[in-house]
C-alpha cells in the first residue's frame, strides 16, 4: 500500500513516550492516499460520515473505534452486534446509489467487486476508496490504510499488532509438527455445486496458518468448484463446514459417498465461523485460532484459549 502526503511523514510509535505517542500519531490533512486500485485519493479532513460496503472493512472501522461515524453499511455487514443499528445501503455487488448519496458520505469504502458502483459514484461527486485485502498481509495494509483516513493510526496499529502477536503464537506451537503428519483440510464454502478455497484465498493462507494442508491445494483458483469424485480421491482428515445443515446432512448420511470419507468415519467434520474465516478482517486471527485448536487440541490447552467470534462445534 502506497501513501504520498502533503505532509511530513509522522515518527513511529513503537519507541517513544505515551505523549509524545499521541501527538505523533494525528494525522496532518490534506492528505492523500493510494487506493487497492491505484487510485490516489484525497481528504481534507478525516472523514465524519462514512459508508462502508464491504462486511470486513466494516469489522475494521469498529475494530479501530471509529465506528460512530458510520452512517451507512452493507447488508451482509453483520459483526460485531453494533451493526444493526446501521443503515443498511444495499449489497456488494448491487449496493443503492441513491441511498448511499443520500447519506452525504465524506467518503463510502468500497470492496473491488464492483468497479462499476465505484465509477457511479466517483461520477456523482462523491469520494470513494477501494479496500481490496485479499490474504493476512493484506488485512495488516488495509487496516494501516483505514487508520491514516480515519486519523485513527495509533488504533489501527494496536488492531493489526495484536493479530501478528496471535498468529506467531499459534505458528510456534505448530512449526515443529512434521509437514507429513500435518493434517488434510477440505474447506466447504458451498454445496450443490461443491466449492472450496484454493491458493491464492484467505482460507489457504489461514489453513496453512493453523499447521494444515488444504486437501484443494492444486485447484486452479482461489475460489473453484471441487468434485465430489475429487473430494473422496483426497480423503481429507477434517472437513470444514460453515452452517448448520451441511453438518446435519453428512452426519446423518444424506450425501451421497460422503460415509466413506475418513473425516467423517472419525468424526472430525467441523462446523465452524464461516464469516470470521471468509473476511479478511481482524476476525481472521480468531479463525486461525480456532482451526489450530481443532488440528491439535493436545498442543493448545483449553484454558489458554483467548479466540472470541470464531466458535466451532463437531
Amino acid at each position: 500500500m502506497k501513501f504520498i502526503f502533503r505532509a511530513a511523514l509522522c515518527l513511529l510509535l513503537s519507541h517513544v513516550g505515551a505523549g509524545a505517542a499521541s501527538a505523533e500519531s494525528a494525522v496532518s490533512y490534506p492528505l492523500s492516499i493510494e487506493d487497492d486500485m491505484g487510485r490516489v485519493v484525497s481528504f481534507p479532513a478525516s472523514p465524519a460520515r462514512v459508508v462502508s460496503v464491504g462486511p470486513s472493512t466494516t469489522e475494521m472501522l469498529f475494530a479501530i473505534g471509529v465506528a460512530d461515524r458510520l452512517v451507512g453499511i452493507d447488508r451482509f455487514s453483520n459483526y460485531p452486534p453494533e451493526t444493526e443499528d446501521v443503515e443498511k445501503v444495499g449489497g456488494l455487488v448491487d449496493p443503492s446509489i441513491e441511498r448511499i448519496v443520500g447519506l452525504r458520505p465524506d467518503v463510502v469504502f468500497m470492496r473491488d467487486l464492483s468497479v462499476q458502483h465505484v465509477e457511479r459514484l466517483d461520477a456523482l461527486g462523491l469520494r470513494t476508496v477501494v479496500v481490496g485485502s485479499r490474504d493476512v498481509a493484506g488485512v495488516y495494509g488495509s487496516l494501516k490504510l483505514l487508520g491514516w483516513i480515519m486519523d485513527a493510526r495509533e488504533e489501527a496499529e494496536a488492531v493489526a499488532a495484536v493479530m501478528r502477536d496471535r498468529l506467531a503464537r499459534i505458528a510456534r506451537v505448530v512449526e515443529d509438527v512434521p509437514v507429513e503428519s500435518r493434517p488434510s483440510v477440505f474447506y466447504e464454502l458451498g454445496h450443490e455445486p461443491l466449492y472450496t478455497a484454493g491458493p491464492g484465498s484467505f482460507v489457504h493462507e489461514a489453513i496453512a496458518l493453523a499447521g494444515g494442508v488444504n486437501a484443494a491445494a492444486d485447484v486452479p483458483s482461489a475460489w473453484s468448484s471441487f468434485s465430489v469424485e475429487s473430494l473422496l480421491s483426497r480423503d481429507p482428515d477434517i472437513i470444514l463446514v460453515t452452517v448448520e445443515e451441511s453438518l446435519d446432512a453428512i452426519r446423518e448420511g444424506r450425501r451421497a459417498g460422503w460415509r466413506a470419507l475418513r473425516a467423517v468415519k472419525t468424526g472430525r467434520v467441523y462446523l465452524i465461523d464461516g464469516d470470521a474465516m471468509n473476511r479478511p478482517g481482524p476476525r481472521l486471527a480468531d479463525a486461525v485460532d480456532s482451526l489450530a485448536r481443532l488440528l491439535y487440541p493436545d498442543l493448545f490447552p483449553e484454558e489458554e484459549d483467548h479466540h472470541a467470534g470464531a466458535d466451532a462445534r463437531e
